[in-house]
């Protein structure tokens, strides 16, 4: 009794894909309001993310509702201005009551949900989610070396399991059955090592005078708090073939090194060798 993707079109039927793909894109779009010298490129960015925002409430999916509200904790975080920061909690009071405002009672109880455990044990879509951990544990027993490859989850499920093409809607579940253990193991490894840099760039040059240093220590922020959401996304959601989770970090490498280079090279020694 919830109409979905509103003002979206239909091509493309999948509104929880569909909003997570609105919300990870704001982070860098405010990151970018935050840095820039052109206060029209920061208007435009905060405009953005509050269309971003009604884009993501009229597609009803809670889990980027979910996203949403992450996002915008992760905006308070990182605006270093005090007004500004006022300004965009009286933004969000009011854009949260209009929107409320306008929602159908059907479109309300669905939001609402999220903080009823009566949705957790009844929710059709709730059962398939768990279910989805189960058929995928099942086909790891099956294939745990390798798995049976990616984009090959459904297709498997239906051929072997139980003829049900569904998704399995976790990203656990996903990892292990479509890349087995090898796989994992590897993709883990990367997340790991690709946290430590962010973490390390963040502590670096959060406090340095030089603006690139800043927006540099803020873009290491975007992509612990874009990983953050694609793992809260993953509980219900099978997003491992997201970009995100490759391409942020290979920005970030890049603003690095890009930094790195302009640094000043050392003097040469002025004692002769012996």
């Amino acid at each position: 009794g919830v109409d979905r993707m509103l003002g979206a079109g239909t091509s493309y039927e999948d509104p929880n894909s569909f909003a997570a793909t609105v919300v990870f894109g704001l982070l860098l779009v405010i990151w970018a309001a935050i840095h820039a010298r052109s206060p029209i490129l920061r208007a435009c960015g905060v405009a953005y993310f509050i269309l971003g925002t009604v884009c993501v409430i009229y597609a009803r999916s809670r889990s980027g509702f979910v996203l949403v509200v992450l996002a915008l904790g992760w905006c308070f975080f990182s605006i270093p201005n005090r007004r500004v920061k006022v300004g965009l909690a009286i933004t969000v009071a009011v854009l949260g009551v209009v929107l409320a405002g306008v929602q159908s009672k059907a479109a309300m109880e669905r939001f609402t949900g999220i903080f009823s455990a009566k949705t957790y044990s009844t929710d059709s879509s709730t059962y398939g989610r768990i279910e989805g951990y189960l058929v995928s544990w099942d086909i790891f027993q099956r294939k745990p070396v390798f798995g049976v490859g990616p984009m090959n989850w459904g297709l498997y499920r239906a051929r072997h399991i139980d003829g049900n093409k569904h998704e399995p809607h976790n990203l656990g579940g996903q990892l292990l059955a479509t890349r087995g253990l090898a796989g994992a193991v590897t993709f883990l490894g990367f997340l790991l090592v690709t946290i430590g840099f962010a973490w390390r760039t963040f502590l670096a040059r959060r406090r340095a005078e030089d603006p690139w240093d800043r927006a540099v220590a803020g873009l290491a922020s975007v992509v612990l708090a874009t990983l953050a959401l694609l793992f809260v996304s993953g509980l219900a959601a099978h997003n491992l073939d997201r970009p995100q989770w490759y391409l942020l970090p290979g920005l970030l490498a890049a603003a690095v090194l890009h930094g790195n280079r302009h640094e000043p090279a050392p003097e040469p020694s002025s004692q002769q060798p012996s």
